[in-house]
């Protein structure tokens, strides 16, 4: 993660730093005002943020140029986990049963499945052909003991620079295939999933615990939006539509985006992804965090800004399948 997206993630996470005891106080300046009372205490200087994160903790591990959105996700979870008041992880989340706390173990289970797949040893009882809720459950029970935040981030910590160091290895070259989680597919792929997961997670424990995290860069949100889009175009040409089959032209805008043409309702020569010259019945624009929020199951459809020309009922029918792509 580059050292001003670093800066720009702690600074706006230090604007919103619980403080002490579970409530939130907002930062009142000198006190002016208050009738010459001393203002409540409000976030710490961004300068001085910034010097403890860094201090208190080892960068994140070098990684290969095609895992570089997971070493970058890693390092936003990092920043939140740095910040957050431990009282408040024991908040639910909104997967499954899990707490906000337990979305660190569960990414770190998540970590520990690609790491055997990669045939490196990792000391958490998972197998990487488990299904990740299976997996996490596992970690889950086997740390039940160790729930404090200072041991969760020690456990995710852990898992991160192990499967860092099977990342370098020369067996990890981005097109392998593996089965992971009962997902087939490149190394590549694999990484860019967790990824994905982690900023999600992230987002969900800053949210939830009072924090505000800034949008992933376009480098690391871009690998995300691409592999989402895709893997939509390949489930929606097995789906059935409401209408006849037809092809959606997908724009996303802003940092990361991209276009992509998604064949509904039957498989397109190339397996869901057309070719540039097929025609097109609808064209579908949309930011890409949006975008990747609605696959995540982070946003509904109503509260998604887009602009659809062409086939109304076609490109609501992809945004209707998006949030089949969310997991544990």
């Amino acid at each position: 993660m580059a050292d001003d997206y670093e800066s720009m993630l702690l600074a706006a996470l230090a604007s919103t730093i619980p403080a002490p005891g579970g409530a939130d106080v907002p930062s009142l300046g000198d006190g002016s005002g208050m009738g010459g009372q001393s203002a409540p205490p409000g976030p710490p200087p961004v300068g001085a943020l910034l010097a403890a994160a860094r201090a208190s903790r080892p960068p994140v591990p070098e990684v290969p140029a095609f895992a570089a959105s997971f070493r970058a996700a890693a390092g936003m979870l990092d920043a939140v986990l740095a910040g957050v008041d431990p009282a408040r992880l024991t908040r639910p989340s909104p997967v499954l049963d899990w707490s906000l706390g337990d979305l660190v173990t569960h990414l770190a289970a998540g970590y520990a499945q690609l790491t055997c797949a990669l045939g490196a040893p990792t000391e958490l009882p998972v197998a990487a052909e488990a299904d990740l809720e299976s997996a996490t459950r596992a970690v889950l029970a086997w740390t039940a003991a160790e729930r404090t935040l200072p041991e969760r981030r020690a456990l995710w910590w852990d898992a991160v620079t192990t499967l860092a160091a099977a990342l370098r290895a020369p067996s990890a070259f981005p097109d392998r295939v593996l089965q992971v989680a009962g997902h087939t597919m490149p190394v590549a792929g694999h990484v860019v999933t967790r990824a994905f997961e982690t900023w999600i997670h992230a987002r969900d424990i800053a949210l939830g615990t009072g924090m505000r995290l800034p949008d992933p860069a376009g480098e690391v949100i871009g690998p995300m939006a691409d592999l989402a889009a895709r893997t939509l175009a390949g489930l929606a040409a097995r789906s059935p539509t409401r209408g006849q089959a037809g092809t959606v032209a997908l724009a996303l805008t802003g940092p990361g985006g991209g276009s992509w043409l998604v064949r509904l309702g039957a498989p397109a020569p190339s397996g869901g992804i057309e070719a540039a010259g097929d025609g097109v019945d609808a064209e579908l624009t949309v930011d890409t965090v949006a975008f990747c929020l609605l696959v995540s199951d982070r946003i509904a459809r109503p509260d998604l800004d887009v602009v659809v020309d062409g086939d109304v009922a076609l490109a609501e029918d992809l945004l209707a399948l998006a949030p089949a792509l969310s997991g544990p």
